[in-house]
């Protein structure tokens, strides 16, 4: 059993008990679960998978007489947070939670909150997977949560579109998303005059420096009709879709696959090498690392990987493949995600957020390292020993790929440092693998040496 980690609602939370998702309902929350399941809305929004499905256990094992009902969801293949999502992922899930709402309003339920991480993805969809989140209209509702969309949502969404900055590290250390003081610190009010960014940006720091609390100006409206409240959402949704990505040059390594790193013919064994493999083991799970734009998690899912955690450190390649996936509703995990410095166990007593290797522990049946080895070594100084065996350690096998010093790209990486890594060569790398897994087959894919390792542990 794993331990409670839902925190912070008094009408319920979840349990993984042996891969089962149980969400144990409060006697607090026995009249919004109960609008659940006699609403015809909610029925049709979990019949179009946009709400997550439960089935209600007949038996209640809690002797907690304060747990009202516990009920199953399915389990979800793969649970990312939003400071892990690029920036069209994160405006789809905005747009989807937004339009979500509306369709609610309508049909006179209301949400408790608006927090990104009651979002997941299946097959690059989202859907929502906090059902005690839903509650009944009440006239004197306004948009609960409107400043946690704000942070969750729009704010990280405004630091990309207008100043191209990445926010997924920023993000990831405040896990209650990007205050919209700090959004105010770094956008001056002179560098955007949309009425849009200046009313819910401006205004807000505007109230909050005259000592005027937000929450309680707004909760002196007395009465909004369910028609002003859709109208608000609808206001914030026109917004949320007028915002772009800068049209700035793509940087390096979303050119990267176009630069001449192999001829045509070399490319082709690199590719029927990974084809091989990769159809021989049919793995259920494939972790991809250093992504890129994804053309070898392409290649894998072709090559009957059923599913493919893709990861890359660069928001902008991950957004690209995320784009891509989403085309054609691939099974495919697009995330920001530096395995250099991966994200680790966050929020109260450390059990809100989970790590990425917790997440990712037990689940990986086939890891591909291709030409990011040479990375660990040279850019961020880890050891050769260190980098093989952490990366063999993350899946029961895989392709790895070995690239000499006096390739043409390593040689620039080489000639910027002043620690030269002497045990990276061939002869070394070859010896950690023998002795950290139990089959190798290797092939060479260039002349100058670049090498293609099958292993197994």
């Amino acid at each position: 059993m794993v331990e409670n980690y839902s925190y912070k609602d008094p009408s319920g939370f979840i349990k993984i008990e042996k891969e089962r998702v149980l969400r144990f309902i409060t006697n607090l929350g026995k009249d919004d679960y109960d609008l659940l399941k006699k609403n015809k809305t909610v029925k049709e929004l979990i019949k179009k998978k946009k709400l997550i499905s439960f089935k209600e256990i007949k038996k209640n094992n809690s002797s907690n007489k304060k747990i009202y009902k516990v009920i199953e969801h399915p389990k979800l293949d793969f649970i990312t947070y939003p400071y892990e999502w690029p920036f069209d992922q994160l405006k789809d899930a905005a747009i989807f939670f937004l339009d979500l709402y509306v369709l609610l309003v309508k049909n006179k339920i209301n949400l408790k909150d608006s927090s990104a991480y009651n979002i997941q993805f299946e097959n690059n969809k989202p859907v929502l997977i906090d059902i005690l989140s839903l509650t009944k209209y009440k006239k004197d509702s306004f948009w609960h949560g409107f400043n946690q969309f704000q942070n969750e949502f729009l704010n990280p969404l405004l630091l990309k579109s207008i100043k191209n900055i990445d926010y997924n590290k920023i993000y990831y250390s405040n896990i209650e998303g990007i205050e919209t003081n700090f959004l105010d610190n770094i956008i001056p009010f002179y560098k955007n005059l949309n009425i849009n960014f200046l009313l819910s940006v401006k205004l807000k720091k505007f109230l909050f420096s005259k000592n005027i609390n937000y929450e309680d100006e707004r909760s002196k409206i007395k009465y909004l009709d369910n028609k002003k409240l859709e109208n608000i959402i609808n206001y914030n949704l026109s917004y949320i879709k007028s915002l772009k990505l800068k049209k700035n040059p793509v940087k390096h390594w979303l050119k990267y696959p176009e630069l001449d790193h192999y001829s045509k013919k070399d490319e082709i064994k690199k590719k029927n090498f990974v084809k091989k493999y990769v159809n021989k083991s049919k793995p259920k799970c494939l972790l991809d690392i250093g992504c890129n734009v994804g053309n070898y998690s392409f290649l894998a899912i072709k090559s009957n990987a059923q599913k493919i955690i893709s990861i890359d450190s660069d928001h902008d390649c991950i957004n690209y493949l995320y784009n891509l996936a989403k085309k054609g509703r691939k099974k495919i995990i697009p995330m920001v995600v530096d395995l250099i410095n991966p994200n680790a166990n966050i929020g109260f007593n450390n059990k809100e957020k989970f790590s990425f290797l917790s997440r990712i522990e037990n689940k990986i049946d086939f890891v591909l390292s291709l030409a990011i080895v040479h990375h660990f070594v040279f850019q961020n100084n880890i050891s050769l020993t260190q980098t093989l065996k952490m990366i063999i350690k993350l899946g029961k096998r895989g392709i790895i790929e070995y690239i000499p010093k006096n390739d043409v790209m390593l040689k620039k990486m080489i000639d910027r440092k002043t620690i030269y890594h002497h045990d990276y060569n061939l002869k070394n790398f070859e010896l950690i693998l023998s002795k950290s897994t139990k089959y190798q087959k290797k092939e060479i894919i260039k002349e100058n040496g670049r090498i293609l390792f099958y292993y197994e542990k």
